[in-house]
């Protein structure tokens, strides 16, 4: 949200009151399109200039409408832990939109990238950033292999690190035939649409590209993004009884407890790992992404 549309125009700057501040600064917490570490650097910046307004005299000392209106690093770090999973109804309405669907042959990085996000809740980055050796086999089971092996490759951490099985509905869907396509045109990644862009690596095209598409099929709610994908696939995997470790495993997180510390992830049998990563299920989905 811009400054000039929160507080109604080109009003003169020292009538800009506190209340005008209030509504800007709501404005930006109930946009999608600010995470909170942006909303807080459009707050700082906006302080920054009635600070400047108030030195120079263009407004009286001590009537800055945005001081004390910032979001400090600990609430915008809370903020951005408020995701919440997509319902049923709502992952119909995305994934049976043209405007995904139509993904596929236009656009085909993101087809893929949300896909993966959904049916191997992974990380966005983890997805958009990967090559064709990153795809292997182990025991015989199509594998990803999540890495930072490659220059423009990064990791959360290192428990991020780790060998996945390919989900089944990955493979029904076509995956392998797209990554075979790609594979012929020479390129070593399986995204080469995607451009790096500093430290968002590979994924950011594709992410504000799903904000803007839920936005225009009316899913405003600002906790809903393409993480939330991830946090819905590790929900549907926890209350299908698959084991923690096994959740951790598949999804790159780091033990929970001194017990399942002593659990040797990368000594995991990776039938038990397809096992498990196969309770994630989204009949529906399949369903309409088949019959498209």
């Amino acid at each position: 949200m811009r400054f000039l549309q929160a507080i109604g125009g080109d009003n003169p700057i020292a009538t800009i009151t506190k209340a005008d501040g209030v509504r800007y600064k709501e404005g930006l917490q109930l946009t999608r399109k600010s995470h909170p570490t942006t909303a807080m650097k459009h707050l700082s910046n906006a302080d920054a200039f009635f600070r400047w307004a108030e030195v120079h005299g263009y407004i009286p000392e001590g009537k800055n409408p945005m001081k004390g209106l910032g979001i400090s690093k600990r609430q915008s770090k809370k903020a951005a832990l408020k995701r919440r999973p997509f319902s049923a109804e709502e992952l119909l309405a995305v994934f049976s939109s043209q405007e995904f669907l139509r993904q596929r042959t236009e656009r085909p990085e993101r087809y893929w990238v949300i896909l993966l996000c959904l049916f191997q809740a992974c990380r966005r980055e983890e997805a958009a950033q990967l090559y064709h050796k990153d795809l292997i086999h182990v025991e015989g089971i199509p594998c990803i292999k999540i890495t930072d092996e490659e220059p423009d490759q990064t990791l959360k951490n290192e428990q991020s690190r780790r060998r996945v099985p390919t989900h089944s509905s990955l493979i029904q869907l076509g995956f392998m035939e797209y990554v075979s396509q790609i594979q012929k045109t020479g390129h070593p990644r399986i995204f080469p649409q995607l451009k790096r862009k500093g430290k968002n690596g590979y994924a950011d095209p594709a992410g504000k590209w799903f904000g803007r598409a839920l936005t225009e099929l009316g899913l405003t709610d600002p906790r809903l993004v393409i993480h939330s994908l991830r946090h819905g696939g590790i929900t549907k995997l926890h209350s299908a009884g698959v084991p923690v470790n096994i959740v951790e495993t598949l999804v790159g997180h780091s033990a929970g407890n001194v017990h399942e510390q002593y659990v040797h992830k990368e000594l995991l049998a990776m039938e038990t790992l397809k096992e498990g990563l196969e309770k994630l299920q989204y009949p529906e989905v399949v369903k309409v992404l088949t019959e498209a």
